[in-house]
């Protein structure tokens, strides 16, 4: 997923591109302003552009800011939209400098002095480099949480869950966001406990958390080659960073892509366990129900408790692979290289 670049104008109409693992989250790349193609005073009104249709835009320069740059800005600003200036290849200023935290200062300033000569409220500007995301003086991190911060709730966790990064407040807020979710998981587990066919509900339910818990790795960065990734960024092995820092869910939910049949040996004596716990019990007992409602009660309650213990886990694993990474590496950003790209 990567738009073309070269010396001359590659991009000529609006081109979408949708996240490899989420279609509906979409990545538009739009000409750039002020070219013979595209000139600044025709830009926003162009139909190869359709300027008014995207729900943030992000004004991308691997140089200083230009007045076409700028003038974009006030238009974004005046239309009531969402914009962030994100000056990239910031590696270049900093290669063989002495002191980079007066560079990004100064690089920063210039920027912001340019928005304010325009009279743009916002003073959003982002310093990044693809070599260095974890640099301290950039802005990457920072980045990703305005991304989010800017974005209504639903598309939020649309971006979210889509983007492989892990930060300490991304954890955090994808904790939260995963959390909304049990409660209707476990609604549709509730429906496979009023099927009276023996075993039927128990499969629905496992079927259900299996791919539940699949998801939940995946968007906390807590697959195979997650781990693998951690390891070769600490030079450790996996079994070293398992053992030393006594990460759970590997070996725990290994299993979560498993055949229905060997989900239910495994997880079925599970599953028994905890519905006939006081706690799971106590709780069903709270639903209104009638007949064999109460199967539901109790496929309900069970689903939620389970869920919420192995979403606990799982966060917990996140938060140590992030602690692991800044010891290990001072870097703030988890970012799987390769991972299920």
């Amino acid at each position: 997923m990567y738009a073309p670049v070269g010396p001359t104008e590659t991009t000529f109409r609006a081109k979408s591109y949708p996240h490899p693992e989420n279609k509906r989250l979409r990545f538009w790349d739009l000409p750039g302003i002020g070219t013979d193609a595209f000139p600044r005073n025709t830009y926003t009104k162009d139909g190869k552009i359709d300027f008014h249709s995207y729900d943030i835009y992000i004004i991308l320069a691997s140089d200083r800011f230009t007045e076409d740059e700028t003038c974009l800005a006030e238009t974004i600003e005046k239309a009531g939209k969402i914009f962030l200036f994100v000056r990239s290849r910031i590696d270049i200023h900093l290669d063989k400098c002495h002191d980079e935290e007066a560079v990004v200062t100064k690089i920063r300033k210039e920027c912001q002095e340019k928005l304010k000569n325009r009279k743009i409220k916002s003073e959003d500007v982002f310093l990044i480099s693809s070599k260095f995301l974890n640099r301290r003086c950039l802005d990457f991190e920072r980045l990703l949480q305005r991304l989010l911060v800017s974005l209504p709730a639903l598309k939020k966790e649309a971006v979210m869950f889509s983007l492989q990064f892990n930060t300490k407040e991304f954890i955090d807020a994808k904790e939260k966001a995963l959390q909304s979710r049990i409660l209707k998981l476990s609604l549709g587990s509730a429906v496979g406990g009023l099927v009276t066919i023996p075993g039927v509900s128990l499969l629905i339910d496992i079927i259900l958390i299996a791919k539940e818990l699949d998801f939940y790795r995946k968007t906390l960065c807590l697959t195979e080659m997650d781990l693998i990734c951690l390891a070769n960024k600490t030079k450790k092995t996996v079994e070293e960073l398992k053992k030393e820092y006594n990460l759970k869910t590997f070996d725990t939910w290994a299993f979560a892509n498993e055949d229905a049949a060997k989900l239910t040996t495994i997880l079925g004596p599970i599953f028994k366990q905890i519905s006939m716990s006081e706690t799971v019990e106590s709780s069903a007992r709270l639903i209104p129900m009638v007949g064999s409602a109460i199967g539901a009660g109790m496929s309900f309650a069970t689903t939620i408790y389970f869920l919420r213990s192995s979403l606990n886990m799982m966060v917990e694993d996140a938060r140590k692979m992030i602690h692991i990474l800044v010891v290990e590496t001072g870097s703030r950003v988890f970012q799987p290289k390769g991972a299920r790209r």
